[in-house]
Order: structure tokens, then sequence, then C-alpha cells
């Protein structure tokens, strides 16, 4: 099921659905309104509840764009070796997707924020100020912030090389070098010079490599999915709940 087809989401744009522009672009200025003091309590929440759950599909739905980018064969120029293109691609494109991936826990934590209406700043919602709120305790939400918590800490080293100190991050594949094998053997056996031999392994162990991190992706962001489709659930009756006391 896509987050689009929740029930939290589909509230959230139901409520909203006048207010949202046809360009998605328009999306900023809109949250701007959320903030304006001329709406009404029940308007700015329903408005900024929305916002969240749309920033929070948004996200999965780039997370999905890079695994499919990840995964395409790509077209080398002339005198360019595949492997290396290959390799390049794949740091490039892991290097978005940590980047991305790390921000699920930021809005998660936005989004509980908006949702159970506890009223902090934006910039105030850090992971200990939302974890440790009573209110998020009695929602029952704090067990699953706290899994988000340590899905996402595994990338955090590495967006934190990558944004802090300029430092490539290497994709967390398994890597076998053409050296493992008998070139001698494989080029006489094949009647190739022994370069066209390793040229070829490289080829083919970069291929392998690349759909090994694009099977990584997937199987890292169907959990994360999982959790987030979790977190939902339990903020459904919050949100029908302080949405009913609004329109009272």
């Amino acid at each position: 099921m896509s987050l689009k087809e929740h029930e939290l989401y589909r509230a959230t744009f139901s409520n909203t659905e006048s207010w949202i522009p046809e360009d998605k672009k328009a999306l900023a200025a809109m949250r701007k309104l959320a903030e304006e003091r001329s709406l009404s309590p029940k308007q700015r929440y329903e408005i900024g509840s929305f916002l969240w759950c749309e920033t929070l599909y948004g996200v999965f739905n780039r997370l999905e764009k890079i695994r499919e980018m990840t995964g395409r064969s790509i077209h080398r120029r002339k005198g360019e070796d595949k492997s290396t293109v290959t390799k390049e691609w794949m740091v490039y494109n892991y290097h978005i997707y940590i980047a991305i991936y790390q921000s699920i826990l930021d809005i998660a934590l936005l989004l509980v924020n908006e949702i159970l209406d506890l009223g902090n700043p934006y910039r105030q919602c850090t992971y200990k100020v939302i974890h440790d709120n009573r209110r998020v305790k009695a929602a029952g939400v704090e067990f699953i912030l706290r899994s988000l918590k340590q899905m996402t800490d595994e990338h955090r080293e590495g967006k934190n090389l990558l944004f802090h100190q300029g430092k490539g991050v290497t994709p967390p594949i398994r890597v076998v070098k053409p050296t493992v094998f008998n070139i001698a053997d494989l080029a006489k056996n094949s009647g190739i010079e022994e370069e066209a031999v390793i040229a070829a392994l490289e080829e083919f162990l970069a291929v392998r490599n690349q759909k090994e991190l694009v099977q990584k992706m997937e199987s890292e962001c169907y959990l994360l999915e999982l959790r987030i489709k979790r977190l939902l659930d339990k903020l459904l009756p919050h949100y029908i709940r302080i949405q009913s006391f609004y329109d009272q």
C-alpha cells in the first residue's frame, strides 16, 4: 500500500483539498500560509498535518526513484571503462540515497509534532524533545520513533562524512576483485588476452555489485516504510480526535 493510500494521508488531504495548489511546487507557499495568523487554529492544524504527510510521501517517492536510477545501465563515452563508470554511478546515487534516507526521522518527528498538536517550533523538534514528550508516550509512538532512529542511524556516519567532512562514502556491498580468479587459466581457456579477461571480469563484477546495492536499498526502504505505516496507524485516531475538537 502506498503512503498516499493510508487513511491518515487521505484524511489530511480531504480536509485541505480546497487549499492545495495544483502546482505542487507551490506547496512552499502553502506552508507559509499555514503560519499566517489570519487562519483559524483548525485551518493551521489541518494544513500543517497535510503538509508533513505530503512531505513524507515525497521522500519515499524520491527514494524509489534513486533506487531505479542506481540500477540503470550507464552509457559511457568512447574510451571510458564501463566498470569504472558503473562504480562512479553507484557512489553518486548512494550519496543521494543516504542523504534522503536520513531525513525520514526528522520528517517523522515533525509529523508527530503536528498531528499530536504539541506546538513545538519546527527548529526545536529534535529527537529528544519529541520522544520524551508525555503526549507522545501516551500515544504509544515513542517505540516507533526509537526504531526509526535505529534504522536511520545506520547511515548517520556516512552522511556526516559526506556533508560535514566532504569525504566520499563507499556503498556497503561485498567487493570481489578480479585477482581472486585465475586470470591466466581463464585467458588460456577462452583464447583471449589476460587484459581482456580482467576487463570483462571487472565489468561483470561492477554490474553484480550494482544489483546488490539496489537490493540492499529495496530491503532498507521496505522495512522503513513498514515502520512509517505503523506510525501513521498510531497517529490516525489522534488526528481524528484533535480535528473534531477544533470543530467544536
